[in-house]
Order: C-alpha cells, then structure tokens, then sequence
C-alpha cells in the first residue's frame, strides 16, 4: 500500500533528514502492523510521500510478522527496502533473520529483556528498550510493540509525537477509553526510556 499527502509538509526541514525507513519484525498478535500503521498515518500529516508494506508468514499469532514504513519528501520509487536506515525487532528469533540486513550507520533497537547481551553488528548503533517490562508494568504486555514506537520515534525523530498520539485516537475506538489510554502510555512512556538515556537518567 502506498500513499501520498501534501497537506502541512514541514518545510523546517532539509531533504537529507526528510527520507526515514524503519521496518518492525515481531511475532504475530504482538502490534508489529499496528503500530506500522499508525506511523505512516501520522507521517501523511507532513510528508509528501508515505508507504506501508506488510508480510505474514501465516495469518496465526505467534508466527513471524514483518512491516515497513518510509517517510519522505522525495518520491519513493519502490516501497520494498532490504536496508531501512533502522530495524526494531521484538525477538531473538527475528534478530536471525534479519541480521544480514544491517549495515554500518543503521539503528537497532532491541528490547533488553529479549536480547540481554549486546548483539555483535559491527558499526551499527544499538538501543536496547526494556519494552516488555514496562508494558507488563502498564497493565498488558501486548502494547509492548506500541513503547517501541515512542522509543523510535524519540531516537530518530521523524515528526512530532502529537502527531502519532492523534493517529491513535484515531485509530481506536472511543468506546474502550482504557484501551486507548493504556497505548498512550505505553507511547509517552517509550519515548521516555529513550529520552532517560540521553540524559544519563535511568
């Protein structure tokens, strides 16, 4: 699926810094495609070229589940990317798969829980989230994927956060507001963890 927007593109910008790719790997059922989605929902609002690709390997959860988002002000000429500039993977397993897809000057980011000692991928910068505990801490450990993204979105910065908190309200029905309020934290608090290592806090 791709999509194309015009409307509010921030001009604040320059073009090197206005092309982002990240691609999520995790396991079926855990919000790999959710929170996929949601971003390039939220980067329509100012960039002028947004693509989504998904892939199953079957439809069950707990089987393997990939996404990729890019974000830019210059055309995309193809939607499929086999080196994003940032990888996040939600398991060891998946890690295997796309350890090849890495180069030099690319991030990672990995939940710590997961993957306890630092993964050898030489002058690839690693950000290790403890995702899973903090989602645990919030009440459900499926919105782990959902503190990934805050986590990205603080490291690389691709728009605002408003922007990806607008996409979520959205995106869930405002019947179930605890649902709804349980993924905002999960966001804010993601991108957190992030802002907490800049600072040297823990």
């Amino acid at each position: 699926m791709q999509k194309s927007s015009n409307k509010g593109i921030n001009n604040n910008h320059s073009s090197d810094l206005d092309n982002y790719s990240v691609t999520m790997v995790g396991l079926g059922g855990w919000g790999v495609i959710t929170v996929g989605r949601l971003l390039a929902d939220a980067g329509l609002s100012i960039f002028k070229h947004v693509t989504f690709t998904s892939s199953y390997s079957s439809a069950q959860r707990g089987e393997h589940v990939e996404c990729t988002v890019r974000l830019s002000n210059d055309e995309i000429a193809s939607p499929v990317l086999l080196h994003p500039r940032c990888i996040v993977v939600m398991g060891p397993a998946m890690l295997k798969r796309f350890q090849f897809r890495l180069r030099a000057e690319q991030l990672i980011l990995l939940d710590n829980e997961l993957f306890p000692d630092t993964i050898e991928t030489d002058g690839v910068e690693q950000i290790q989230i403890p995702a899973r505990s903090k989602a645990v801490n919030l009440g459900n450990p499926q919105v782990a994927s959902m503190v990934m993204l805050g986590a990205y979105l603080a490291k690389v910065n691709p728009m605002h956060m408003d922007l990806v908190d607008k996409a979520l309200e959205k995106r869930f029905d405002t019947s179930h507001p605890e649902v709804l309020s349980m993924n905002k934290s999960a966001l804010w608090e993601g991108s957190k963890l992030v802002i907490n290592k800049k600072s040297g806090h823990n």
